[in-house]
């Protein structure tokens, strides 16, 4: 699938840094759902932060990988998409990030 530098688990339509370039329609289905659909464990083994953008694909979709918590999304992205949670929050309480078990 076609997508952008700095950009988390989203194709290419969406714009790096721009939160109203996403819809549902530009997520894509990491890997990690795959696994938990087919009844799968699912974790991570890092020496990163979970919420750094070589690990965030499994879970997150984010107009930029530099997201990691809400202090680093810009006050205009805030503003414009209030709804968007940051990798850590998509980590924490959306699925898949909130079913790896292992």
């Amino acid at each position: 699938v076609k997508t952008n530098s700095k950009v988390v688990g989203v194709d290419y339509r969406v714009k790096p840094n721009d939160c109203t370039t996403m819809t549902e329609d530009t997520k894509l289905t990491s890997i990690f759902t795959w696994a938990q659909k087919a009844g799968k464990r699912t974790g991570v083994i890092t020496n990163n932060r979970l919420t750094h953008a070589s690990l965030a694909p499994v879970y997150a979709h984010s107009a930029s990988r530099a997201w990691e918590t809400n202090g680093n999304i810009d006050a205009l992205n805030r503003e414009n998409c209030p709804e968007f949670k940051d990798l850590a929050r998509q980590l924490v309480e959306d699925e898949p990030g909130n079913k790896i078990n292992v």
